[in-house]
C-alpha cells in the first residue's frame, strides 16, 4: 500500500517524472502506515514530500510491505524496502492514476527510508527493468544493524529494539523476544 501524490498544474510535455519517497521507521502496526494519516504520518514527512512536488515530481510514497496490510511489517528487510519501493514507482507509471508520467525516476528517503533507497538502488538492474533510474538520496540509512542493536539495549525508553525483534521473530522462527524483553515490554507487544 502507499499513496501517489501528483503536483499543482498542467502536466507537462512527456509527462510527469517520478520521486519514491521513502519514509523512516514509523512502527510495524497497520496504523503506522503512512498512507493512513494526511500527513504522511509526520509534519516533516509531508514536507519532504512536498519538496518532491514542488519540483515536478509525481511522488510514489510507500507504506512498506506489512505497513496498512496483512502481515506484519519486515521491519529493516533490505530486500522488502527495496522492492516495496519500486513496486510504488511502477504503480504511479503503470497506472498513471492522476496524469501521465514518465519512466524516468529518482528516489530519496532517511533512515529506514535511507535503507530502502540503498537496496533499491542496487535492485534496479535486475527488479526495476522498464524504468529509467537517474538515482537516489539515502540519508542516514539504517545498517550494521547487529551493531545497532547491541548499543540500542543500553538506551533505555527506545522503542527501535522491540520492533527489530517483533520483526525478526515474524521472518525467523529461531527468535524469541522474550528473552530479551522484560514483562513490561511483552504485555505491549500487540
Amino acid at each position: 500500500s502507499g499513496m501517489i501524490i501528483r503536483p499543482n498544474g498542467p502536466t507537462p510535455p512527456g509527462g510527469w517524472p517520478i520521486a519514491a519517497w521513502a519514509h523512516g521507521t514509523t512502527g510495524i502496526a497497520d496504523r503506522c502506515a503512512p498512507s493512513s494519516r494526511g500527513d504522511l504520518f509526520y509534519e516533516i514527512y509531508a514536507a519532504e514530500a512536498k519538496v518532491a512536488l514542488d519540483a515536478g515530481y509525481v511522488v510514489a510514497a510507500t507504506d512498506y510491505i506489512g505497513l496498512g496490510t496483512q502481515g506484519v511489517h519486515t521491519y529493516l528487510k533490505t530486500d522488502d524496502l527495496g522492492r516495496a519501493t519500486i513496486d510504488m514507482v511502477r504503480a504511479a507509471h503503470r497506472e498513471n492514476v492522476f496524469a501521465k508520467t514518465r519512466s524516468q525516476w529518482i528516489a530519496f528517503g532517511h533512515s529506514e527510508g535511507g535503507q530502502a533507497v540503498l537496496a533499491a538502488d542496487a535492485m534496479v538492474p535486475t527488479y526495476a527493468k522498464g524504468l529509467e533510474y537517474l538515482g537516489g538520496i539515502s540519508a542516514s540509512p539504517s545498517v550494521f544493524l547487529e551493531k545497532v542493536a547491541a548499543a540500542g539495549l543500553s538506551i533505555p525508553d527506545r522503542g527501535y529494539i522491540g520492533l527489530l525483534l517483533e520483526a525478526r521473530a515474524v521472518t525467523d522462527p529461531r527468535v524469541d523476544p522474550g528473552t530479551i524483553l522484560g514483562p513490561k515490554a511483552l504485555e505491549r507487544r500487540s
